[in-house]
């Protein structure tokens, strides 16, 4: 759907995009990492390298995710993912905001999150770790099915604020 140079100017512009969750767990890790904390580790070198911003304390995650992986068998240390955000937002209000939405979805408190913004000429975006477990110390249950809800509230969260939402050209979904 295309836009005039007019309408554009008066409409905030956003992509709808949120990467898959994926999951770090003994099972998950491929052969490509000894172990499901140094996927966890390289993952953050990754998420942090590239960053604007990254908030989050993560020596304190990694020492929650080593007391799961003592604690039970096949933990889920960490949930991976990442949302776009709008072009123009600045870095600070885009991990503001994103802290708030998945802190609200999840019932997860602000030290269970590292957050990263990437940004992207044309896909700005911010990385987001969990640690799984809820303010009441609850194990946070998310299946792959969950995403299409996640990103339907997010969509509504960007609409409410005035935002139109356009789907991520293919190019850019590999970022």
């Amino acid at each position: 759907m295309a836009i005039g140079v007019a309408e554009a100017e008066s409409v905030k512009l956003t992509i709808k995009q949120i990467g898959k969750f994926g999951w770090f767990s003994p099972r998950a890790t491929t052969g490509r990492y000894r172990s499901v904390l140094d996927a966890l580790k390289a993952h953050y070198k990754y998420i942090s390298s590239k960053a604007e911003i990254v908030i989050g304390d993560f020596n304190s995650f990694l020492r929650k995710a080593e007391d799961e992986l003592k604690r039970l068998a096949n933990p889920r240390i960490a949930l991976k993912f990442f949302i776009a955000v709008p072009t123009n937002w600045k870095p600070e209000e885009a991990i503001k905001k994103v802290k708030s939405y998945v802190m609200k979805k999840f019932n997860i408190p602000a030290d269970n999150l590292i957050l990263a913004f990437h940004s992207h000429e044309e896909n700005p975006h911010v990385h987001v770790l969990v640690f799984p477990k809820t303010i009441d110390g609850k194990k946070l249950r998310i299946q792959p099915r969950d995403l299409k809800a996640f990103n339907d509230d997010w969509e509504k969260e960007l609409i409410k604020e005035g935002y139109r939402i356009f789907k991520l050209p293919e190019s850019l979904k590999k970022i």
